[in-house]
């Protein structure tokens, strides 16, 4: 059998940490949730998607969560669905379904054009 034992000086180890707090304060107002589901070369990283929709968004755009891959049947060869649940919120007031209707239109018609992605329906 064998048998490995350490030593670890955890002052030293915790000292190398950063102590960075990240805040971000929270909203009175509702946050607003869409699906977005776009088709897009196989190629393209799905991070590449998510900094256009990022820059697209603008302020008011809070969250991107990528959570489908999808490939299959209805997707074309050499194409994959990437599916991103996208959080709105405003710190000064409720966001109107005009305003996350544009904010959308913006993101889809940005992925369009620098991308070529195209809305999976």
């Amino acid at each position: 059998q064998h048998v490995c034992l350490a030593e670890f000086d955890l002052e030293a180890l915790l000292a190398q940490v950063p102590a960075v707090h990240r805040y971000r304060p929270l909203s009175r107002f509702p946050e607003v949730t869409r699906d977005l589901a776009v088709v897009v070369n196989e190629g393209l990283a799905a991070e590449q998607v998510r900094e256009t929709i990022a820059k697209a968004g603008g302020k008011l755009l809070y969250r991107i969560e990528l959570f489908d891959v999808y490939r299959g049947k209805q997707i074309p060869v050499g194409k994959k669905s990437l599916a991103y649940a996208l959080t709105y919120r405003a710190m000064d007031r409720t966001l109107t379904d005009s305003e996350v209707n544009r904010l959308q239109k913006r993101i889809q018609n940005t992925l369009h054009k620098e991308l070529g992605a195209t809305l999976r329906v």
